[in-house]
Parts: structure tokens; C-alpha cells; sequence
């Protein structure tokens, strides 16, 4: 799968496919890099570093997932039936979770 919706300004810099997980990184003028992960759920075990972070729940596409905010960046997770999804921005929440729900 992949974003439909990307914010105005970023461009698809990086795709890289590695046995379970897939990586698209976009790159905007000013350097900003988002990036959009989506790893097969092989052993249906997560490990994230939430430390010191704010976590707040999210319905992704009737999907539980969480924003979680830390050292003034914000990164997205959720899980589906078979793939665990992160997204790495420089973004607003609001942004997070549009590109979220813009999977196809």
C-alpha cells in the first residue's frame, strides 16, 4: 500500500522493499523528510520507544492506532490484520493522520 495523500511540496524521494517491510521516504525544498513505513506482522511483536512521550489514541480507518509525540516530533502507528504501519514526520497530527487514512 501506499499514500495517496502527501502534503503539498513533498516529493517521493525513496522507495526501498526489504523482505517484510516497505519504506517511502518524501523530501520537501526545505529538507523536511517524511517517512511512510509498512511492515508485515511476522512474530506480533512491537517495540517503540515511548519514554518521556505523550500517546494519544487515534482511529485509523476503524483501525486503533496512536500519535506518539516526543522531542517536539510526532510519528503514527497502527496496526491492520497483517501490517503494522509507522509514519515519520516533520508534521501536525492533523497531517499524520490524513496521510494515514489515505492508504490504497
Amino acid at each position: 500500500m501506499e499514500p495517496e495523500y502527501i502534503p503539498n511540496g513533498f516529493k517521493k524521494i525513496e522507495v526501498d522493499e526489504l523482505y517484510t517491510i516497505r519504506i517511502i521516504s518524501y523530501e520537501n525544498e526545505k529538507g523536511d523528510v517524511i517517512i511512510y513505513q509498512q511492515n508485515y506482522i511476522t512474530n506480533g511483536k512491537i517495540i517503540l520507544d515511548t519514554e518521556h512521550a505523550n500517546i494519544e489514541n487515534v482511529k485509523i480507518n476503524n483501525y486503533q492506532g496512536q500519535i506518539i509525540s516526543k522531542n517536539e516530533t510526532n510519528q503514527l502507528v497502527w496496526l491492520s490484520e497483517e501490517y503494522y504501519f509507522n509514519i515519520l514526520p516533520t508534521l501536525e497530527k492533523e497531517e499524520l493522520i490524513k496521510i494515514a487514512e489515505s492508504l490504497k
